[in-house]
């Protein structure tokens, strides 16, 4: 379709139901990981991406149920470290929140470069640079990231810089450092990263 032509004039009225947000859900899912337990996600997108993840987690051990057709819960108790399948993670753009769940987590991680729709070169040094803040030992080679974290742990640290910081570079540190041995502050940070989840919620 080259075009939309609209004929106004008519009063529009009815309800649509929004869907939750694609950006949100691809870094809300690696980072069950971290739960030992069940988590609940509620009005998940019915994207290929969320899909993906899904399985990606599945593939690592996570139990994914579904409970209606955008509330999923994750149970990552029996969780294992292992390479994440690499035909899955090319098709994501994404696969950067892996590596911070996955250091987190199991303390080492291996994903794929970022993959998804063919929008040029996506650069994931700011990634890169906040996880080696928190300690962390991060290689590229052969399309792959490498990361391990110092004693299978994170190690907190007083301020990480991003030269142009975005909620997704502030997210991928943040969802491996919960379990630091002491705080960290990332300076500057994107405001909307740090938004609480509702009452009640998981997120």
């Amino acid at each position: 379709m080259d075009r939309y032509i609209i004929h106004g004039g008519t009063t529009l009225s009815g309800e649509v139901e929004i869907s939750g947000a694609k950006n949100a859900a691809v870094a809300i899912i690696p980072a069950a990981l971290l739960v030992q337990g069940v988590c609940r996600i509620e009005n998940i997108p019915q994207i290929s991406d969320t899909d993906t993840l899904l399985t990606i987690l599945a593939e690592l051990g996570a139990r994914v149920s579904y409970l209606n057709k955008s509330t999923i819960e994750i149970d990552c108790t029996n969780a294992r470290y292992q390479d994440a399948p690499y035909d899955l993670m090319r098709k994501i753009r994404a696969s950067y929140y892996l590596i911070g769940s996955m250091l987190g987590r199991f303390g080492s991680a291996k994903t794929t470069m970022p993959g998804g729709c063919n929008f040029g070169v996506r650069p994931i040094d700011q990634h890169i640079k906040g996880m080696r803040a928190l300690g962390a030992e991060i290689n590229v080679r052969g399309g792959y990231v490498y990361a391990d974290a110092k004693d299978g742990r994170l190690h907190g640290t007083s301020a990480a810089r991003a030269r142009i910081p975005s909620r997704s570079t502030v997210s991928t540190p943040c969802t491996g450092a919960p379990i630091p041995s002491f705080p960290t502050r990332s300076r500057p940070a994107p405001i909307w990263s740090l938004r609480p989840p509702p009452a009640g919620k998981c997120w």
